[in-house]
């Protein structure tokens, strides 16, 4: 059966803003042929129904349903996989193009946003300013994700959403906000330093937002002021423009899954929680690892030393195994870099065939062992890009 709140929550994690929640209700009221639905098929019967009862409305509510409606069947196809008519096929095409449309013609003032921002960090570093809800709401959306207006009330009121991860700044979310139950999906997206930074900040500053409509003042007015200057900016408007800045990072295909907090996956409770008294003296606090993490012997993976792997391979022909085992298990862990994790697997992938072996030995050669990592030898490693030159 299809629920109003299921429906009303997916759609509080898209940008558009969505029908109203009388006209949902209305909708699903009056159409108990797709609640009957024994196949996930959106048949034409089943929407001439509903269309010859919206018709009947003879006021503006007619609008209001007739959204609604737009709004239920992008939810049947998009979110739970329903087979619709190829007319409404592509009439969600079309209302995908309009929407990347309405989302390029913010370009404009999506790039004076961007600019007044950066200019206003910069001056912030020089000169520390207090931070606010809306100038954290501005960066969150900036630096970490285009969300919705009710999730960024969500994670300015929660401090418990901060999470570190494997020494990454995080924030960590329920997907659907008014749902207490204890299999409630989570969402998870990283964050700059600077968003980090900003919000343990304002964490600190103990104010408290009564509601989304608050906040959603407070943004509005903060950008009608300098450096900004953009006048009576609305919702829609607003995540446009945000999403007009990322729409320049991430391909087309791949925004509006970035978009979606459901596609952001998350485990919950976590491995790594920031304590939430956000304290001056407040530090992560580490439960238990998960497994042990092979290290280098004296190994920088950000320097010069590209490949770490060669050096524990020229360790393991002086010392043997037993002395190379003996120092990885007593070596802190080091911290990885983030931009290319390439060199990190071979490192482990090496030291697992000196501690465990092969799949036939239980000791192998170190002649053995380069065999199975020479193709390191055609990746040259540009940032986050490794490109192998081809040998054929």
């Amino acid at each position: 059966m299809i629920s109003l709140k299921g429906v009303t929550d997916w759609l509080n994690t898209q940008l558009e803003v969505p029908p109203k929640k009388e006209d949902l209700h209305w909708l699903l009221n009056h159409w108990p042929e797709v609640h009957c639905a024994t196949q996930p098929v959106l048949s034409r019967p089943m929407l001439r129904v509903i269309n010859s009862k919206i018709r009947k409305i003879s006021t503006g509510k007619r609008r209001g349903y007739q959204k609604a409606l737009s709004a239920v069947i992008v939810y049947l196809s998009e979110c739970l996989q329903w087979l619709i008519p190829e007319k409404e096929k592509i009439k969600l095409q079309d209302a995908n193009n309009i929407w990347f449309e309405g989302v390029t013609a913010q370009s404009f003032n999506s790039e004076c946003l961007v600019n007044c921002y950066q200019k206003l960090i910069e001056k912030a570093v020089k000169q520390p300013v207090e931070a606010n809800a809306a100038m954290v709401s501005i960066a969150l959306l900036l630096e970490t994700a285009p969300v919705s207006l009710p999730s960024l009330f969500y994670l300015l009121t929660h401090p418990t959403v901060l999470e570190e991860v494997g020494g990454i700044a995080t924030v960590c979310y329920p997907v659907s906000l008014d749902d207490e139950s204890e299999q409630r999906q989570y969402a998870r997206y990283k964050l700059s330093a600077l968003s980090y930074r900003l919000l343990k900040e304002y964490y600190k500053t103990g104010v408290t937002l009564k509601n989304i409509k608050v906040l959603r003042h407070h943004i509005r007015e903060y950008l009608r002021l300098a450096p900004f200057y953009l006048e009576n900016v609305s919702d829609s408007q607003l995540l446009k423009m945000i999403t007009c800045y990322w729409q320049k990072r991430l391909p087309n295909f791949f925004l509006k899954d970035f978009i979606n907090p459901s596609s952001q996956f998350a485990l919950h409770p976590t491995r790594y929680l920031i304590t939430a008294n956000c304290s001056g003296n407040s530090k992560p606090t580490k439960n238990k690892k998960l497994f042990h993490t092979h290290t280098t012997l004296n190994i920088n993976p950000s320097g010069k030393q590209k490949w770490p792997h060669k050096k524990l391979l020229d360790e393991y022909k002086k010392l043997g195994k037993k002395s190379v085992l003996k120092q990885l298990k007593s070596e802190a862990s080091v911290i990885w870099s983030q931009d290319n994790i390439l060199p990190q697997l071979y490192y482990l992938y090496v030291a697992e065939l000196i501690e465990f072996g092969g799949v036939k030995k239980d000791t192998l050669r170190v002649s053995t062992i380069e065999t199975y990592t020479q193709a390191t030898s055609r990746c040259k490693i540009e940032g986050l890009k490794v490109i192998i030159n081809s040998t054929v």
